[in-house]
C-alpha cells in the first residue's frame, strides 16, 4: 500500500487523502498486484492532458485492465 500511495503522490503531485483510502478499500484494490496498479498509475498519468485530482481517476482502469499473467490461453482450432 505504501508503494502505491507514494507512486500516486509522485505522478500526480497530490497528497494521498482519506477519500483516496476509502476508494482504495471500497474497490478492494488490495487484491490486485501492486505492480499492476503502479503500472496503471504511471501510464494513465503520462497520457492524460488534465490535472488528476484524486485516486478515483485511476480506479476504472485499474479494475478493468486484465493482468497479463492471468490471461487464458486461446483455444486451439481443430
Amino acid at each position: 500500500f505504501a508503494v502505491i500511495r507514494a507512486t500516486y503522490e509522485k505522478v500526480t503531485g497530490n497528497r494521498w487523502s482519506r477519500s483516496d483510502s476509502e476508494i482504495y478499500a471500497e474497490h478492494r484494490l488490495d487484491k490486485i498486484p501492486v505492480d499492476k496498479i503502479i503500472s496503471v498509475l504511471e501510464a494513465v498519468s503520462q497520457r492524460t492532458p488534465v490535472k488528476i485530482n484524486s485516486f478515483n481517476y485511476f480506479v476504472k482502469e485499474i479494475v478493468a485492465c486484465p493482468d497479463p499473467r492471468n490471461r487464458a490461453r486461446p483455444a486451439l482450432a481443430l
